[in-house]
């Protein structure tokens, strides 16, 4: 194993984006397979409250991944300008762009639930209606 970190701070934040990556593939890969199962009937799963609280804490590890590791690089390394020599500097600089990206589509879709939201709670159903009406 290469263990050749600049520090350990940076590894941790690195594991973060990881950990929030794989938190975002699994659970909407789930939301997925329950919105292709009950999207007709409705399900407290599929609800907009579900989805909000999905989204909120997806949200709040992609906002603290992003800013951490952004934090940590002081905002970006420019690796062919650089006076140290800094392990894996084009990964945590593409590391770092995919995370801001990422946290960018979560919160466009954390708008868009909100925006649901509202619909459902005009059409009477409340916070836990639907995210569509079929």
């Amino acid at each position: 194993k290469n263990h050749n970190y600049d520090s350990i701070s940076i590894r941790d934040r690195v594991r973060l984006l990881v950990v929030a990556s794989w938190w975002t593939v699994f659970f909407s890969f789930i939301y997925l397979l329950l919105f292709l199962h009950s999207a007709r009937t409705g399900s407290d799963l599929t609800s907009v409250l579900s989805h909000l609280i999905f989204l909120g804490l997806t949200w709040i590890l992609w906002t603290a991944g992003a800013a951490s590791l952004t934090s940590s690089l002081g905002g970006g390394i420019n690796c062919s300008k650089v006076d140290r020599n800094v392990v894996y500097c084009n990964q945590l600089n593409a590391a770092e762009g995919f995370a801001w990206v990422d946290w960018l589509l979560t919160t466009f879709m954390l708008c868009v639930v909100l925006f649901c939201g509202v619909r459902s709670f005009r059409r009477g159903d409340g916070i836990r209606g639907q995210l569509i009406v079929v």
